[in-house]
């Protein structure tokens, strides 16, 4: 179960991530740029952004000549981490920026055919090879497979309906790393020069 909970929660956090960044002024840098921290710093201040909050992975950049400057900068602000994006640091003024979530439905059906049938390979009218793990497949009958599928497989199903509001035009700064060398990146008319 703890599986499927982070799943879903690293769902509904990208999808945040992504509805924030409409108003993050984001600044694309090389993954060899040697002053990351001092950048996102720099950017935060330049722009008066008023940071409260940090989303990201790295607080700590060991290449760097002072590998903790951005931990210390950001240490009391709320700490969110980005599971996938360890790459990405955020500095965001929460204030500016408004959740609310209105309902929660959860919604556990079994697999149709169409869906079993993407987890078999060789199947024939009464039997069909099905992938247990890791692209291993065993035979099985298609009453096995039946049998089998409605005791360990289940489809859940999750819809957040959410309303958000922002206060501001640029809630926030961040720097996203990329193998290239320095560059601008535009987020829904967002962008650093």
């Amino acid at each position: 179960m703890v599986y499927i909970a982070s799943e879903v929660f690293e769902a509904l956090e990208t999808e945040i991530v992504n509805i924030l960044k409409e108003k993050i002024l984001v600044k694309e840098i090389g993954n060899t740029d040697n002053n990351k921290q001092q950048t996102i710093i720099d950017l935060a201040e330049q722009k008066n952004i008023k940071p409260d909050t940090f989303l990201g992975k790295n607080r700590r950049y060991p290449a760097e000549k002072n590998a903790r400057l951005l931990e210390e900068y950001i240490k009391d602000y709320k700490v969110v981490e980005i599971k996938g994006g360890f790459k990405n640091s955020y500095l965001v003024n929460s204030k500016q920026y408004h959740l609310y979530i209105d309902d929660i439905k959860v919604e556990i059906t079994t697999l149709t055919d169409e869906e079993i049938k993407r987890y078999c390979k060789n199947i024939t009218e009464d039997k069909a090879d099905y992938n247990v793990t890791n692209n291993i497949y065993i035979p099985f009958s298609v009453a096995e497979l039946n049998e089998h599928i409605y005791r360990t497989k289940r489809k859940l199903t999750i819809t957040v309906k959410y309303k958000h509001m922002f206060v501001s035009d640029t809630i926030g700064v961040g720097i996203e790393t990329k193998p290239s060398s320095s560059s601008l990146t535009k987020h829904k008319k967002h962008y650093i020069q």
